[in-house]
């Protein structure tokens, strides 16, 4: 599920899903891109990102996520190791792209539209194609990660199939989520996190994935309750942020709301602590209300959970 701009929603189902991927993974055989082929995806979240992602690893092929936001710099790092056969990209990142010579001998596919100089996935996909594609095996690498960077240039993780569904079965075991959950990825999928959390965690434990518009506040909550997510991907500075937020907004009310906030949050954190009793949501329903009244579970990642903000969003009725 994702929102657009307008807030709009709109949804895949599994087999639609199944079906572009499919359809995809054709088309770049049908291109040539098959087994083992490094590709890059350079683009912003959206539903055609894990269409791409899942159509490039079907294949055979490497996937390489790479930072929406990467800089010059990052990019022609990126570029010069891991020279790509292919980059799946979006329409504004082009320019960026010529300024590099030789990048994937100029071999892109557009994500959000079709030009004549780079076609959209739409027309790349094909129904059938001639060609076989072999199954890639556990060991084979699906996909290559660079790091951010920050103590140099970005260093290349290579990730192989049996790395990543390793974690998506301890994550299916665990049985934090079901079919019935809608998970909120607001993070970058180009992330390790994102990915195999957000995207391989929910989609292996047959969930639906909600995608927002954007990351703030509003296009959050707006995300929230439109999808009526039930679990929430986030790391910790937005739970500080979102915590800061209700709290900003008990302070505006006077003396008595922040008297009667702290005497609240002080017995729901006793309660739920000690006893295991979670009556946050009952006592804070206005603000689940606001929020997403169908969120209850917080995933954090990425940084360490600070044990005061996790105790005061698990006092507040989150799990």
């Amino acid at each position: 599920m994702a929102l657009d701009r307008s807030g709009h929603l709109v949804s895949r189902t599994y087999s639609e899903l199944a079906r572009d991927i499919s359809r995809l993974a054709a088309g770049l055989a049908h291109s040539g891109l098959i087994d083992g082929k490094t590709i890059m995806l350079w683009a912003p979240n959206c539903p055609e990102w894990v269409i791409a992602y899942f159509a490039i690893t079907v294949a055979g092929n490497v996937v390489i996520p790479v930072d929406d936001q990467i800089s010059t710099e990052g990019l022609g790092a990126v570029l010069r190791h891991s020279r790509p056969a292919c980059v799946v990209t979006v329409a504004h990142h082009l320019p960026a792209l010529d300024a590099f010579d030789d990048y994937a001998g100029g071999n892109c596919i557009l994500l959000d539209q079709d030009r004549d100089d780079a076609p959209g996935w739409r027309r790349v996909c094909r129904e059938h194609v001639d060609v076989h594609i072999p199954v890639p095996g556990p060991e084979q690498v699906a996909s290559l990660l660079y790091t951010s960077g920050t103590t140099g240039p970005p260093k290349a993780v290579p990730l192989t199939h049996a790395n990543l569904m390793s974690n998506v079965r301890a994550l299916v075991t665990a049985d934090l989520i079901s079919a019935k959950d809608r998970v909120l990825v607001p993070l970058p999928l180009f992330h390790a996190y994102a990915a195999t959390v957000g995207m391989l965690g929910a989609l292996g434990a047959g969930a639906a994935m909600i995608l927002p518009s954007a990351v703030s506040g509003p296009e959050l909550t707006t995300a929230a309750r439109q999808a009526r997510a039930t679990v929430l991907l986030g790391v910790p500075r937005l739970y500080t942020a979102l915590v800061e937020s209700i709290e900003s907004g008990i302070r505006s009310g006077g003396f008595a709301a922040r008297a009667l906030y702290a005497l609240l949050i002080y017995a729901s954190i006793a309660l739920s602590s000690s006893l295991g009793i979670r009556v946050g949501r009952i006592v804070f329903r206005q603000i689940h209300n606001r929020i997403g009244a169908d969120l209850h579970i917080l995933a954090s990642g990425g940084a360490r959970l600070e044990p005061a903000l996790a105790r005061k969003l698990e006092g507040l009725g989150w799990e």
